[in-house]
């Protein structure tokens, strides 16, 4: 496959199970109305392209998408497939300046979170940006913009708090191509890297 000399949006991202999905589409129908009571104009994240986000790493030349691809099929000989399981509400930065609505991951971090440490440590050495601000793992539900200064989405998102969304099994991680369209993102699957434990 040729990509040519030009430049990428790519990040790596595991998947979520199809019953989570559609969970957090129930979610977005019971949370659309009462946003936009609010004056919330809240963009959801369609559900093919439901994911947790490891690494975003950004424009690049495609020439350097082979290096990463060869590192996280390495990687994967290092990690064995898990399952997470999703539950809880919340906003980022916080529920009274919302901008960005996401579930919850509560059994399964350690993982995800060894997953990311290798991926940021390998890529690092390959010229890749290291992320250094914490991570939190999450799946975005959908992102909220408002013609006013600010809104709260305390109230609304206080009976979710603790609402489960379901289990994911993780067998691989996935290399994403972004494209950014007047319609929203597009995401392309690039490579699908097996976790293989060897």
């Amino acid at each position: 496959m040729i990509f040519g000399n030009k430049l990428m949006r790519l990040f790596i991202a595991i998947d979520v199970s199809i019953k989570v999905v559609e969970n957090l589409v129930l979610l977005q129908e019971d949370l659309q109305p009462l946003i936009k009571q609010l004056g919330g104009r809240p963009r959801w994240v369609e559900a093919e392209n439901v994911h947790l986000t490891l690494k975003f790493i950004g424009d690049i030349d495609s020439a350097l998408m082979f290096t990463i691809r060869d590192e996280l099929r390495e990687l994967g000989k290092n990690h064995s497939p898990f399952s997470f399981f999703s539950q809880g509400t919340g906003c980022f930065p916080n529920e009274e300046k919302p901008r960005i609505v996401y579930a919850g991951i509560k059994d399964g971090l350690a993982q995800i979170n060894l997953l990311r440490e290798e991926i940021e440590n390998r890529l690092e050495e390959k010229g890749v940006q290291k992320d250094n601000r914490p991570f939190k793992p999450h799946v975005t539900v959908g992102r909220i913009k408002t013609s006013r200064k600010e809104i709260s989405l305390a109230e609304v998102i206080a009976p979710y708090t603790e609402t489960e969304y379901g289990e994911s099994k993780i067998t691989e991680v996935l290399l994403f191509e972004s494209r950014l369209d007047p319609s929203g993102p597009t995401y392309r699957i690039i490579e699908r890297v097996p976790l293989t434990g060897e």
